[in-house]
């Protein structure tokens, strides 16, 4: 157990809604997280918790959906392994990912399953919309709005993401130039 950990079972008033959360789950040992587990989860949050206010389902879904217990659909939950995250600060590595979700959703035999890509992408999309407002460097606002661009061209069609994805790296390498000196082979410069 982490110095924090103990700090937080020690001190009702310093424990987060994350500790809380985590601790409910190692206490209870769900197998599955329903509607009537997330409410025992917010009970044991707001007996731990000093807060103004509870904690919204929206909050505690996100801390679930980053461990490994199940959660159910019902309530917003994604496979396990769905829940990795979409590489968005590395243009390849979100590219990779991308094609591949694709391809898992293209080869879908369950409309759950392929309902379940999607909501990861969207979910993803989401919390970079919100990383955009928050953007401070003009490098990072850029990669994060081109990838921004991706994700919704993926859920506009994800059966045709990978083609397009390639279209798009070619022409965004054109519209930055010849590198070393090299020519163009499209415009001979």
């Amino acid at each position: 157990m982490s110095n924090h950990s103990a700090e937080a079972e020690a001190s009702p008033e310093r424990q987060s809604v994350r500790g809380a959360v985590l601790e409910y789950l190692a206490l209870h040992k769900p197998a599955v997280v329903g509607r009537p587990e997330l409410l025992q989860i917010r009970r044991h949050v707001l007996a731990h918790v000093k807060r103004p206010k509870p904690p919204s389902d929206r909050y505690l879904l996100s801390i679930l959906l980053e461990t490994n217990v199940e959660v159910d659909r019902a309530i917003g939950g994604l496979p396990v392994d769905l829940r990795t995250k979409i590489p968005v600060s590395d243009l390849s590595a979100c590219k990779q990912s991308l094609v591949e979700l694709a391809r898992q959703y293209r080869s879908a035999a369950d409309p759950s399953r392929a309902s379940d890509v999607r909501r990861v992408v969207r979910r993803t999309k989401n919390h970079l919309d919100l990383a955009l407002k928050r953007a401070r460097s003009p490098n990072q606002l850029s990669a994060q709005r081109e990838t921004f661009r991706w994700l919704a061209a993926w859920l506009e069609n994800p059966t045709v993401f990978e083609a397009w994805v390639e279209v798009r790296e070619q022409s965004r390498a054109r519209q930055a130039g010849p590198m070393d000196g090299a020519s163009d082979p499209a415009t001979g410069n």
